[in-house]
């Protein structure tokens, strides 16, 4: 972002700070943002998608290291494969949406 862009901030150790304060009012998937000024809109987006990406891809390996050490739990395993495989196909259906630690 271009500093002529930026009305409020302050730089400390080479490193330009900013408030920022957004409302993003009936907001859509496909126009993130819509409210904004564009460029601005556009760099937020950048920002934006990098930070989901980064907490995305932490919530994922978190889960997948839980699903690992399961997994070579063999006791466990096997115990959990009993518990999800005797239960009826909705059951499953609804326990797979529900938090995982109200069954695990």
């Amino acid at each position: 972002m271009e500093l002529s862009k930026v009305l409020d901030g302050f730089i400390d150790a080479d490193t330009l700070i900013i408030k920022a304060q957004v409302q993003v009012i009936r907001e859509r998937a496909d126009r993130p943002f819509c409210c904004l000024d564009c460029q601005y809109r556009r760099e937020l987006v950048r920002v934006y998608l990098t930070n989901v990406e980064q907490i995305c891809r932490r919530f994922v390996e978190e889960r997948r290291t839980k699903l690992v050490k399961l997994i070579e739990d063999k006791v466990r395993w096997s115990s959990f494969c009993a518990f999800w495989l005797g239960m009826d196909q909705s059951s499953r259906r609804r326990m797979s949406r529900d938090k995982q630690n109200r069954f695990l």
